[in-house]
């Protein structure tokens, strides 16, 4: 049995192939749906089923995917969990409106985070990227 999920677990981090990531995205265990989700092979449709998933693991490595939609991110960006906001909040890849957006957010560790992310990448003298356009 534990070879087997191990054999999962490594196909669903490092697989280019769609079907076997898509069967793998309904997994039983959110450690591999985790791993799905981290995977950068992954397609905005299966990050998309990964978003909604029960474990804010789960939706935080969708978050963080580098191929993820700014559609799915500002979707995200209104999870009712804090973890899941101080994640993408920590993100030098975050948008700067949806670390903006951040400024505003109910926790007050969600709100810190945004701005320290926001203040480092200005120190780094790095760009934030910009998107076309974020509703609160």
């Amino acid at each position: 049995m534990l070879k087997i999920l191990f054999e999962q677990y490594i196909a669903a981090g490092s697989s280019g192939d769609l079907t076997k990531l898509r069967g793998l995205a309904n997994h039983k265990t959110s450690r591999i749906r985790k791993r799905v989700a981290e995977n950068p092979n992954c397609s905005i449709e299966i990050l998309y089923q990964l978003s909604r998933d029960d474990s804010s693991e789960v939706r935080i490595a969708a978050a963080l995917n580098r191929s993820v939609s700014l559609e799915i991110l500002e979707a995200l960006c209104k999870d009712q969990d804090p973890d899941v906001r101080f994640a993408i909040a920590s993100d030098n890849y975050a948008p700067c409106q949806i670390l903006t957006f951040f400024s505003e957010d109910e926790n007050p560790y969600v709100r810190n985070r945004a701005a320290k992310t926001i203040q480092r990448l200005a120190k780094n003298g790095k760009r934030m990227s910009l998107s076309p356009s974020f509703n609160k």
